[in-house]
């Protein structure tokens, strides 16, 4: 489905929890029905939402997920039990909302749309949890306007989104941090020091406690994923990427504050699927990655699995204008012989084209536009195609595959 449209759906962003606040009361205050686990950070908001929503299933606990963006499909936002949310009730939950907003002359951006039929949503659904990823920064985000947490989770941070969440470290911290409010809260392993001294931890005493070592996570690119050892214990989990690792530790850590026990948090992790991020398929000879990588540490992620792929590559490229792309491609800039495609991002906070292309240009002599991801993904002949820079791309990218695997599975017959 593609969002509903009315009068009462204001355009662009709006910061702050009022209007939220006074639409979650508005519909009866479905929060209060939830046990609700905050999600902020940089990289890994999504992962972490999707290990421990996994982990909370095999539990036997019914469990509403909200997520965004979305990566294939609109419905990917809204999930019950690990599973997107059906077309149909999610349409009606969202024509509710609006509804509502009529009845009661509420004005509220698309988001603020979108959070208030997640809660509800997981409401009527009967959901015991609803673990909500935060949209943008934390204390102003409208999915902070719910009424009481069971537990607030901090991922990654880094430098994103400066002009709105602030120029340095401590303050972008300050901005994620909002989301503690009268509950207990955890603190991913793996941060920068300005943000253990924020929260008044010694980043000397927190390396050396992290229960997972990095010499004791295995990236097994091109397998079944990342093994990674906690005390005396394996554990696997199907993504790729070092940084999982640490993602997965605290959905662990937020399970054990939720009474579950280690057993049930295994087989959780590893019946976890995490869409758009070093999403891999094949098709005959040749690897397609699809990455939603946006900011320069998911791009260094992205540049440590590529160094382990062989044969040609093709980089397909765009970003949103609120993006550091010159950060984020530098991470990639040692694969001299690569081909860039550069594409705009459908979407209308894209770079500008010119922009984007003279950015990959410092840093890649053979780069050429294309009009969107199908012409350029059409285009590659090369050993391994990455499509990166935004998660706008990977729908149109997924699509492309779809038709791809039709085709050849109709040669066969």
């Amino acid at each position: 489905m593609t969002p509903l449209v009315s009068p009462y759906i204001k355009s662009g962003m709006v910061f702050g929890t009022e209007t939220e606040r006074r639409l979650l009361d508005a519909l009866g205050s479905p929060d209060d029905r939830l046990k609700i686990v905050h999600i902020a950070g940089t990289n890994g908001k999504g992962s972490t939402a999707i290990f421990l929503s996994s982990i909370l299933k095999e539990a036997g606990k019914s469990v509403g997920t909200f997520m965004t963006p979305f990566v294939y499909r609109y419905e990917d936002m809204f999930q019950i039990n690990c599973t997107p949310a059906d077309e149909d009730t999610l349409t009606a939950v969202m024509q509710e909302v609006l509804s509502c907003m009529e009845s009661n002359g509420i004005y509220a951006t698309q988001f603020e749309v979108e959070t208030a039929t997640a809660i509800l949503l997981f409401k009527e659904q009967g959901c015991k949890y609803a673990v909500l990823e935060c949209g943008m920064g934390g204390k102003d985000d409208a999915t902070n306007a719910v009424h009481k947490k069971r537990l607030a989770l901090i991922t990654d941070i880094s430098y994103e989104h400066t002009e709105y969440l602030g120029k340095t470290l401590p303050e972008i911290t300050a901005a994620k941090a909002g989301i503690i409010k009268d509950c207990p809260w955890i603190l991913e392993y793996s941060q920068f020091e300005e943000v253990y001294e924020y929260f008044g931890l010694d980043p000397w005493d927190m390396d050396m406690n992290c229960p997972v070592k990095y010499y004791d996570i295995k990236d097994a690119v091109g397998l079944d994923g990342v093994r990674f050892k906690c005390g005396n214990t394996w554990y696997l989990i199907h993504a790729h990427g070092e940084e999982q690792a640490y993602n997965a530790l605290l959905a662990m850590q937020a399970a054990r504050e939720l009474c579950i026990g280690l057993d049930v948090i295994k087989a959780g992790l590893e019946k976890a699927c995490i869409p758009g991020r070093i999403d891999e398929f094949h098709l005959g000879r040749k690897l397609y990655v699809l990455d939603g990588a946006h900011n320069p540490s998911s791009f260094y992620t992205l540049e440590k699995y590529l160094r382990d792929t062989r044969g040609s590559l093709r980089i397909i490229y765009g970003c949103l204008r609120d993006k550091n792309a010159t950060d984020c491609l530098d991470y990639l800039s040692g694969f001299k012989k690569a081909k860039v495609s550069v594409v705009s991002p459908p979407s209308p906070r894209a770079m500008d084209e010119d922009r984007i292309y003279e950015i990959c240009s410092r840093y890649f002599k053979d780069v050429t536009r294309y009009k969107t991801v199908t012409e350029a993904l059409d285009a590659s002949t090369e050993t391994t195609t990455v499509v990166c820079g935004s998660f706008t791309f990977l729908p149109e990218a997924l699509k492309w595959l779809d038709r791809k695997w039709t085709e050849k599975k109709s040669s066969k017959q």
